[in-house]
């Protein structure tokens, strides 16, 4: 196994804060030092990748997680003051990481200071599970070693924005995602052979249980044999249905001299109409 690589930062720590580090890094599946990794790096995950932490998620790390020293509640009320931080666009190069410890994320990122502008930002960490449960943070800040400094409330006020943006967001905003509709091919077939009644299920039991018969078909297709044969009229028939509705020219030009004589009629009548 390759030996760990830590940052200054964690060089200038004392003996505790030092255990304490390790023992983070070693939760997250023996993490590389955070603070050696380039924040902004462009490996970031999309905002729409990042871990669903909602504010139930940091009002119980804030207050119920227990204080890796004291083993008490961490009760930092104050720290929920991170929000004013987060609303005044102090969070800045925040970068999202999946480690290699089953979906669990890797948040970093830089929070300016609120009265002291000249000091370098704040470099702060967080490691949450997908769902949003805050496993540990750590800062760079004074009160860093303490996990609950207002740097980390703001980062996590960040990380629910981002959930609640993309709640609010309508389905026109997103990338299509609906299921492209299914097509089934149908040929074409004359009128004549296209089936327009949905085939009767009793009638296929029975076709696929008749056994043949010794001349080669069943009972049951010979009875119903007329349901699926193509019906041809001959000639004759032809020629019967198109002379019933034949008119006689006879009759067909006194119909048109009764109508003219009529029209006739009407026109030289002007009180008729």
């Amino acid at each position: 196994m390759a030996e760990q690589n830590y940052s200054e930062y964690y060089e200038g720590l004392d003996g505790d804060a030092k255990r304490r580090y390790i023992e983070k890094l070693a939760i997250l599946g023996d993490l590389t030092d955070p603070y050696l990794t380039m924040i902004g790096d462009q490996n970031s995950l999309e905002w729409q990748d990042w871990p669903e932490v909602q504010y139930p998620d940091i009002y119980n790390y804030l207050k119920a997680t227990p204080s890796p020293y004291t083993k008490e509640d961490m009760k930092a009320y104050k720290s929920l003051e991170g929000y004013r931080q987060f609303v005044d666009g102090r969070v800045n190069n925040i970068s999202v990481y999946l480690t290699t410890r089953d979906s669990t994320y890797l948040v970093t990122a830089q929070v300016k200071h609120s009265q002291r502008l000249s000091v370098p930002p704040a470099k702060a960490w967080i490691a949450a599970e997908g769902n949003g449960v805050v496993i540990c943070a750590h800062c760079n800040c004074m009160a860093g070693l303490g996990e609950a400094c207002s740097h980390i409330a703001a980062i996590l006020f960040t990380l629910d924005a981002n959930i609640q943006a993309r709640k609010s967001m309508s389905c026109t905003s997103m990338p299509c995602s609906w299921l492209p509709p299914s097509f089934k091919s149908v040929p074409f077939a004359p009128i004549s052979d296209i089936k327009f009644s949905a085939p009767d299920k009793k009638l296929k039991t029975s076709l696929k249980n008749t056994t043949p018969s010794s001349s080669g078909s069943s009972e049951v297709t010979d009875n119903l044999s007329g349901m699926n044969k193509k019906i041809t009229p001959s000639s004759n028939e032809l020629n019967v249905f198109f002379e019933s509705y034949h008119i006689p020219e006879n009759l067909l030009f006194s119909l048109l001299f009764l109508v003219t004589q009529r029209h006739i009629y009407h026109c030289t009548n002007k009180e008729h109409f």
